[in-house]
């Protein structure tokens, strides 16, 4: 009697472990399946004015729809960058003169379906937090190069903390820290970049990197030219910074979140515009015009082997805003050739790419202000 109890214990044990590690395979499936079904959110051109929105489009080219209002149309929505749970999403509104002069910048939050529109805080350069809350830059001119206040805002509180002044800040991917830029301008350019990171509560401040001219880190020099935020890896261990050096070359740099420690992630002038981590941070997929690529490309680069492998190609255009989906297994990217810009996605093992949709403007006809912030036209949340 003992024995067959104990059998029919072990057996339900077993029963219960399969079906548990069923289960949640099952969800791993659901996940990956969510995960790969997050539509894409982009920056837009209205056909029927002259500003630009941010809209979400399936990745097979379905499903489009308008989710930010912009009021007037000299609005420009740009850089739109989804929640962590994927039900909001947040972006910069840049409003312009006549003659395309930001003459205000605004924080807007949006829900996933275009609904309940509102303006959180004057600023710019606006970064969700796991747990939903955002940092920006509190600024009125827009000017994305000077020291502006960094805030923490909590959206349901509605409660806000200036912590540091600096500009591009950046949460971590666990919420411990806020990567952020400071550059200190000169006559013709930079005469020093830094990139520091500090605590949520604005305690804790590191500066990892100042880049400046007095040559202490040989070649690499700062330049207005390639100031943009820095990115944090999956991993949280590394941050990533385009640099310049004195021979005219764009350069990667990943920098140890922890050390300050850099080296190089691509060969010297390999780079040409933006980047993206991919969602385990093993790669890295970056625009590049280098001769051997046959002209403008879409790469990836493995961090660990510095293995670049072509994705996309093309001959005459440029290719923007690289975008991962949160599997990691597409990556969507902007494509301008000749007079038209559209939306396209190929897949990160390789493949040919497959064109989503037109974005409503061209390479010669883009406003100004939306042609400087392509940097993030597109996120898939990856």
């Amino acid at each position: 009697m003992i024995q067959r109890l104990a059998a029919a214990i072990v057996f339900a044990a077993l029963a219960l472990a399969v079906a548990c590690s069923d289960g949640n395979e099952r969800t791993r499936i659901d996940d990956a399946r969510a995960a790969s079904a997050r539509p894409i959110v982009l920056v837009n051109a209205n056909a029927r004015r002259l500003d630009t929105q941010i809209a979400a489009v399936e990745a097979n080219g379905s499903g489009f729809r308008w989710l930010s209002r912009a009021g007037a149309e000299s609005d420009f929505d740009v850089r739109p960058q989804w929640s962590p749970a994927g039900k909001r999403v947040a972006f910069e509104r840049r409003t312009a003169n006549r003659l395309g002069e930001v003459v205000s910048v605004g924080v807007h939050v949006v829900s996933a379906r275009g609904t309940r529109e509102r303006r959180v805080a004057t600023g710019f350069a606006p970064s969700w937090s796991p747990n939903g809350q955002l940092v920006f830059v509190e600024s009125r001119s827009g000017d994305e190069l000077a020291t502006g206040r960094i805030v923490v805002y909590d959206e349901v509180r509605r409660r806000r903390r200036t912590i540091a002044r600096g500009t591009f800040p950046t949460w971590s991917p666990r919420g411990g820290r806020v990567a952020f830029m400071r550059y200190v301008e000169g006559e013709r350019d930079l005469r020093s970049a830094a990139v520091l990171t500090i605590a949520p509560d604005g305690s804790r401040v590191r500066e990892l990197l100042r880049i400046d001219r007095s040559g202490r880190f040989g070649a690499l020099i700062p330049s207005r030219s390639n100031a943009s935020p820095p990115a944090w890896s999956a991993d949280g261990r590394t941050i990533a910074i385009p640099a310049w050096d004195r021979r005219g070359r764009q350069r990667l740099l990943l920098v140890n979140a922890a050390t300050g420690a850099f080296r190089d992630a691509l060969p010297p002038g390999r780079l040409n515009g933006e980047f993206a981590w991919s969602p385990k941070a093993r790669q890295i997929a970056f625009s590049t015009s280098s001769p051997t690529t046959a002209g403008n490309a879409l790469a990836v680069v493995e961090v660990e082997s510095r293995r670049i492998r072509v994705l996309s190609r093309s001959q005459f255009g440029s290719i923007k805003a690289p975008a991962w989906s949160l599997d990691g297994n597409r990556v969507a990217f902007v494509l301008c050739e000749s007079e038209r810009c559209e939306l396209r996605v190929v897949a990160a093992a390789g493949s040919r790419s497959r064109r989503v949709r037109a974005l409503g403007f061209g390479f010669d006809d883009a406003p100004y202000v939306v042609w400087i912030h392509l940097d993030r036209a597109v996120d898939w949340g990856g």
